[in-house]
């Protein structure tokens, strides 16, 4: 039997940083990467998060959770994308694919 090592909620926010960090925009990025998902809205499972409690619960099997990373421009715009990930005994399933490849305004 493999036993599989689940990172922890804080090491995957840190992982989605270090991306935009070297994209040159860390300080506008200034929320969690994501949270637990319920069945109804937040779950109480771990949420992806080294900013604002360093989440170090483990990602568990059979668990959803977001990935929503925003990049916010004072005075300007912002952006945010979300993808939902359910991780279970042996896959892990993203939810919202295609992937967004290119910015589209709703506001004109």
């Amino acid at each position: 039997m493999r036993i599989y090592n689940f990172p922890c909620g804080w090491e995957v926010d840190e992982a989605c940083r270090t991306v935009i960090r070297n994209a040159g925009y860390g300080d506008r990025f200034l929320h969690r990467t994501g949270h637990s998902i319920g069945e109804e809205v937040h779950g109480n499972g771990a949420n992806i998060d080294n900013l604002e409690t360093k989440d170090g619960r483990r990602l568990l099997p059979r668990t959803c959770f977001s990935i929503e990373p925003g990049i916010y421009l004072a005075g300007d715009f912002g952006i945010r994308s979300e993808l939902d990930v359910y991780v279970s005994d042996r896959e892990v399933f993203v939810f919202g694919q295609p992937v967004q490849t290119e910015i589209v305004p709703i506001l004109k």
